[in-house]
Order: structure tokens, then sequence, then C-alpha cells
């Protein structure tokens, strides 16, 4: 069991290391909704916050609903210091990839070289569920010049691959002759990358 990071900016602010977590940690966000807020704080705090967290536990286990509590209890004390009287629970969402920022999208001139977490319901994901772990994460050994890349036993040129910042984070992008690219959110970059939409 693995707790990341949590926030409560909305969904964008949700960046992780993935050179900390095991191969199999997901990542997840639910919603809290503030039920009422004190008089005099509506104007000073938010109506729903998000709480973030990774664990390599199934859903609805209780080693995931206590990781889920953490985060829960995290945010939803943090938005109680500020103003809310009380909150409910939302919806949770779980990670499912990377999207490019879109070069026809007016999010471009925020999020130039930025890659945006795609999320889903449990329900969208849930064949993935009953399928057993999907490999999210891909094994990829670089040379030292980084113009090939070993992905699955082929060795495949390097079209593209650069750092850039995903959301206050440093993070690199690989792109490869066949087409497919891979984001990797390590540091240090390790051989751990995972497949982007």
């Amino acid at each position: 069991m693995i707790v990341s990071k949590l926030g409560v900016d909305g969904l964008g602010g949700n960046c992780y290391s993935l050179g900390l977590m095991k191969n199999n940690a997901r990542h997840y966000s639910i919603e809290l909704h503030a039920t009422d807020i004190r008089q005099g704080k509506a104007h000073a705090v938010f109506n729903s916050a998000r709480a973030f967290f990774s664990t390599d536990e199934r859903p609805a286990t209780k080693p995931f609903v206590e990781v889920m509590m953490k985060a829960i209890k995290k945010i939803g004390g943090q938005q109680v210091a500020h103003g809310w009287v009380d909150y409910a629970i939302g919806e949770l969402l779980v990670q499912d990839g990377f999207r490019k920022t879109d070069a026809a999208s007016p999010e471009l001139d925020y999020h130039k070289g930025s890659s945006h977490v795609i999320w889903k319901t449990l329900d969208q994901a849930k064949e993935d569920w009953q399928h057993g772990e999907v490999k999210t994460q891909v094994e990829i050994e670089i040379n030292s010049i980084d113009t090939k890349a070993i992905v699955d036993g082929e060795e495949l040129e390097i079209e593209d691959i650069y750092e850039f910042d995903c959301e206050g984070h440093e993070a690199t992008r690989l792109e490869l002759e066949d087409g497919r690219e891979f984001i990797n959110h390590d540091d240090h970059r390790s051989d751990t990358w995972e497949p982007c939409e």
C-alpha cells in the first residue's frame, strides 16, 4: 500500500513520482462535496475538493478502503478547518493514462508540452479489473545517447525524447519510430514507462 500526493485543487494537480510506486499501483481521485459551510466563510472556500491517493489494492477491499479513508480524512479535515461544517463523499475515479494537449485547444497556451491525466469511473474501468491487472507500465531500456530503445525485446529508433514540466513536476516523454509514445514521471528516468493515449 502506498499513499501518494493528495490535493484539493481539481483534477489537474496530480502528477505522481512513479519511481516510488509499486509496479501495480493505480492512482485514484475521490470528490468531496461541502454539505454546509460556516456563516461568513462561503466566499473563502470551494464547494468541493478532491482527495488523491495511490494503492496496489483492489477497489472495495478493506486495505483499499483504509488508504482511501486516510486521504478523505486528510482533505476533508483541511476543508472543515477552513469553513466547511460537514461534507459528503462523491465519485471515485481511477487514472487511465495520459493525453497530449491538442494543438487546436486554447489550453495549449497554458500547458505547452504537458500531458494531462485521463480519469475514468470505476464502472468505465470495470472490465480491466474483471480481467486482472492491466499492464499499464512498460519496461524500456534506452541506450546512453538516447537514439535506440528496447521495448518488449524489440530494438526501435527513438524519434524524440525530451523532458518537460508536468504540472509542477519534471517528466520525460519518449516517442518511438513505430508511433508509440510513453511518459516517465521519475526524476531519475527509471526503466518503467507508461503508454500515452
